[in-house]
């Protein structure tokens, strides 16, 4: 969906009106704030994006074979008990996928609900899904062409 996006100047300033100058800028303030607003209604997801809730997360960390654990109430993720050091993107990315486990997510479905975005470069979801398994080390996410990612670690019996 495309919308115009009007675009307003300010008029030439007198010389010694500079009250003038700010009355100017308070309305374009007022004016980029119902712009802001508008964008908003258009594009609940940019308002919202839906990475795993903070507000529920799982009561046990989220245990896979191979020895990786992501504990989402502390938003940590461990191997072999050690912590596993991620950029906030890469940890949310990760904390994404390990949450919908099997499920296909194709690059802009990741700009939408991890970034909150889709006027990314979808690039930069590649670039992230590298130093993700890079710094796991196990086969976990599983790229599917023309498709986009998967998570695919399967997951251990956890005692509840």
């Amino acid at each position: 969906m495309t919308a115009p996006i009007p675009i307003r100047t300010l008029p030439p300033a007198p010389a010694g009106r500079v009250s003038d100058l700010a009355a100017a800028m308070d309305e374009l303030r007022a004016e980029i704030a119902a712009l802001t607003a508008a964008l908003r209604t258009l594009t609940p997801a940019v308002a919202a994006p839906t990475v795993p809730s903070a507000a529920a997360p799982p009561a046990q960390p989220l245990r896979f074979a191979g020895g990786l654990t992501v504990d989402l109430a502390a938003g940590e993720a461990y191997l072999d008990g050690v912590a596993l050091r991620f950029a906030r993107r890469e940890y949310e990315l990760l904390a994404h996928l390990a949450c919908h486990p099997r499920r296909l997510f194709t690059r802009a479905q990741f700009l939408e609900q991890v970034w909150g975005t889709r006027f990314q470069d979808p690039s930069t979801v590649t670039e992230h899904i590298r130093r993700i398994r890079t710094r796991i080390g196990l086969p976990v996410i599983t790229t599917v062409r023309a498709g986009g990612y998967r998570w695919d670690a399967r997951p251990l019996e956890t005692s509840r």
